[in-house]
């Protein structure tokens, strides 16, 4: 009865806000344990609408996206999002392809950039799509459990790119700090087992926060402020105390953030001290192996700080912090393919005799097709 008396008040409180509330019993086609609550008129056609069941939890959430956007720019932010994704793509596709055809890259320092471009491909197809069709297609709604899983696989695929980044400076680490050491260390199978417990760790890292949220009862209202199911946005939303959840977030932001970013930071330290023993000839060589990774570096945790600092400044716009919040979950996918095409020579070279080899062959097969007399 506690359960059925909960629902009740939250009926009761939305007539009484709202003119012409009401609420329908479930139909044929509906779940038994379902209600809809019409919580007022938009206009002469529609209604809106909530979903919610006896136990007064949502069965589903609307994505509001950007609330301060005009619907005359719908089809510029989704055609935005279209070409970043399709770059973003792209690009580490292509880094992939050359890095995995390529065999003078067959290395554990090309082999973790790989990891990377597929964590890339896979973070930035969990936010973007949704994006599209909700400024294509108007598709606001996303499921109660599309909703947590959509936010699971962002925060895991957040924590790998930050795993991943610390493998790579460790990396680094190792070959310039113990470079006849370096072999023997990195060898195939450590820098396999290494892949593996970055992977392991960022789908284990966002268990217990997805898993508490999901615990939380959502009576109440289910628009998200944002254009995914961002993890802060939807805590908001729950209707118990939130202090508990809030404070095991920010556990989970320190293991993502802090300490990666701390050790990195360390390394290089240490990488430094070691360059400044090296002869001037071979310090530019030495710190120009450490240039992309860095780049990378900078993108990703100063975007990742301004969403973790932004939500926790009240005077921030909705609108710029659910920018930052996807542009941390952008930028990186999109400039690393770059990063790593420009500033790496090995990976410039690769790429220059791939595109002659594809030329040449394709010139040969123009030859053969040609007719004899």
């Amino acid at each position: 009865m506690p359960e059925i008396e909960l629902s009740m008040s939250i009926i009761t409180t939305i007539n009484d806000g709202i003119p012409n509330g009401r609420m329908e019993f479930p139909m044929a086609s509906q779940p038994r344990d379902t209600y809809i609550i019409y919580i007022g008129e938009i206009n002469a056609h529609e209604w809106m609408a909530v979903s919610i069941n006896i136990n007064g939890s949502l069965k589903e959430f609307v994505l509001l996206g950007f609330p301060g956007l005009g619907e005359e720019y719908y089809k510029v932010v989704f055609a935005a999002a279209l070409l970043v994704y399709v770059i973003a793509l792209c690009g580490n596709l292509i880094l992939l392809s050359v890095i995995t055809c390529d065999k003078k890259l067959h290395i554990p320092m090309y082999f973790l950039v790989c990891n990377l471009s597929l964590a890339d491909i896979i973070y930035i197809s969990t936010s973007l799509p949704k994006l599209m069709s909700r400024y294509l297609l108007d598709d606001k709604v996303i499921s109660y459990n599309g909703c947590f899983t959509q936010m699971y696989f962002f925060l895991c695929l957040s924590a790998l790119e930050s795993y991943i980044l610390v493998a790579m400076a460790f990396d680094r680490f190792l070959a310039i700090c113990q470079p006849l050491r370096y072999p023997t260390l990195m060898n195939g199978r450590n820098s396999i087992l290494l892949a593996v417990f970055g992977w392991t760790l960022g789908f284990i890292t966002p268990i217990k926060s997805v898993s508490l949220t999901q615990t939380m009862d959502f009576c109440g209202p289910n628009k998200i402020y944002h254009c995914i199911c961002d993890y802060s946005a939807v805590i908001k939303l729950a209707c118990n105390d939130i202090s508990g959840i809030s404070t095991q977030g920010l556990v989970t932001a320190l293991s993502i953030i802090i300490i990666p970013f701390t050790f990195i930071v360390f390394t290089y330290i240490n990488i430094g001290l070691a360059v400044t023993k090296i002869k001037s000839s071979g310090r530019a060589k030495a710190f120009s192996t450490c240039v992309a990774h860095l780049l990378i570096v900078v993108f990703f945790y100063i975007s990742a700080t301004f969403v973790f600092v932004s939500y926790r400044i009240q005077n921030v716009s909705t609108d710029f912090r659910i920018l930052g919040s996807l542009q941390y979950a952008v930028i990186p996918p999109l400039l690393n393919p770059f990063i790593y095409s420009f500033r790496n020579k090995d990976i410039r070279e690769a790429i220059k005799k791939k595109f002659k080899d594809n030329m040449v062959e394709k010139h040969q097969i123009d030859v053969m097709a040609i007719p004899s007399c």
